[in-house]
């Protein structure tokens, strides 16, 4: 690190990008992804020089920074090719045990309980909030969502924050509670 700063600058950059190459040698992306991922996390790094604390050693730091870069542009890959419509499709399901584990009036409760929350998010959720929490829902990241939208990633927060807090409200109007959901 204290190369970075000092005279030795030139060097310590080229071995700090010989590392970070190294450590996204398992990331499934061509050579020339990676190399744009080294030099933008470089950037990063050299920028935030000043912001490093000292809670695990620099290279883990740095490493991490590259890391967080690699997952970025695989989100950006994988979702390069899918509409926003195409994001937004409802298709909320719970996680849990296979069907034929679950007693009958428990699988009804959820059904019901599913299609309540679908019923909110349908009538109940403006357009925007909508197109903003299903895709969040189904996994597209808030960058991609406020980029497709023309929307800053604030303002994504926001519509989706507003969106949650109704659905919670209207849900409420029904006797349940977002616990009671994760729960059946």
């Amino acid at each position: 690190m204290a190369k970075l700063n000092g005279p030795g600058q030139k060097e310590a950059i080229h071995e700090l990008s010989a590392l970070l190459l190294k450590s996204l040698g398992n990331f499934n992306l061509p050579v020339e992804d990676k190399e744009d991922i080294v030099q933008d996390s470089l950037t990063k790094i050299l920028t935030r020089l000043s912001t490093f604390e000292g809670r695990s050693s620099f290279v883990s730091w740095a490493v991490a920074i590259a890391v967080n870069e690699a997952l970025n542009k695989i989100r950006r890959i994988r979702w390069k090719n899918v509409s926003l419509e195409e994001a937004t499709q409802l298709g909320v399901e719970f996680e849990s045990q296979s069907s034929t584990e679950i007693r009958p009036d428990l699988q009804a409760e959820r059904s019901w309980s599913l299609h309540l929350v679908e019923q909110i998010i349908m009538k109940d959720l403006t357009q925007k909030q909508r197109v903003a929490l299903l895709a969040e829902i189904n996994g597209m990241p808030l960058q991609e969502i406020a980029t497709r939208m023309s929307i800053s990633r604030g303002g994504i927060y926001k519509l989706t924050f507003d969106a949650r807090k109704r659905l919670v409200r209207e849900l409420a109007k029904h006797g349940l509670s977002a616990e009671d959901l994760i729960k059946s």
